[in-house]
């Protein structure tokens, strides 16, 4: 059994590494600086275009659970 803290999404880091900062330090002026931009594809529109119909099927079935809890539509 594996127990978290924490469970987010990259959608929803900013706000998530937020609530973070102030459960872990008790402060809320720290942030996660982005790494991201907006202009960059995301890994699944790079996944997207790069692997085979029969991979991502695959991939589908192992992280079903996954999908389903954060609410990716696949």
């Amino acid at each position: 059994e594996i127990k978290y803290d924490i469970v987010s999404k990259l959608e929803s880091i900013n706000v998530d590494s937020k609530r973070v900062m102030e459960r872990i330090f008790n402060r809320t002026d720290l942030e996660i600086p982005p790494q991201y931009s907006s202009h960059r594809k995301s890994g699944v529109e790079v996944a997207s275009e790069v692997l085979s119909e029969e991979l991502k099927r695959k991939l589908r079935e192992k992280l079903k659970f996954e999908l389903e809890m954060f609410g990716y539509e696949y």
